[in-house]
């Protein structure tokens, strides 16, 4: 519930398709509800672990989530998953060189294995390296904006007495 009566440890957990859970099969297997289960087997007060997360966010969309939702749970931890392509912001993402063959050709496993898989793996490289070059560089219009919203963030955990921790 939004209220806390018994006065529990919470935890509002924000994040991606990761933190959601995406391809786990059972609520009680993301690592969201094993940290809680966790921190319950340690602690003397009650753990809540809120999972806030949601397949394909971002920093901006994570903040805004934690605007209409989190904050009204009052959170004493607002816990921000960082992904590598977190800081990508404008969501640039390189994508093979044969996205303009057919399906058919491209879903062969011939293809893949003698090109399909080469692509791909160049456009990951690609991909990679954006996403390190924007934490490289602190000028980047890609990095301001990320540091944009995590201070955003911070400090709206801030006013409502919670912290903001990066994991």
């Amino acid at each position: 519930t939004i209220d806390n009566p018994d006065n529990n440890f919470r935890i509002y957990r924000i994040g991606n398709s990761y933190t959601f859970g995406w391809f786990i099969d059972r609520l009680e297997d993301t690592y969201p509800k094993l940290i809680e289960e966790k921190l319950n087997n340690k602690s003397q007060r009650k753990v809540e672990v809120i999972n806030g997360a949601m397949w394909g966010y971002r920093i901006r969309q994570e903040y805004e989530r934690f605007m209409w939702e989190g904050r009204k749970y009052h959170p004493d931890v607002v816990l921000f998953g960082l992904m590598p392509y977190e800081g990508n912001v404008s969501n640039t993402f390189f994508r093979p060189a044969d996205t303009f063959l057919p399906q058919f050709i491209r879903k062969s496993k011939v293809y893949y294995f003698i090109i399909g898989q080469h692509l791909q793996k160049w456009a990951d490289k690609r991909n990679h390296a954006y996403y390190v070059d924007v934490y490289k560089d602190r000028n980047s219009p890609e990095w301001k904006n990320f540091e944009l919203y995590i201070s955003k963030l911070n400090l709206e955990a801030q006013k409502i007495g919670s912290h903001l921790a990066i994991l």
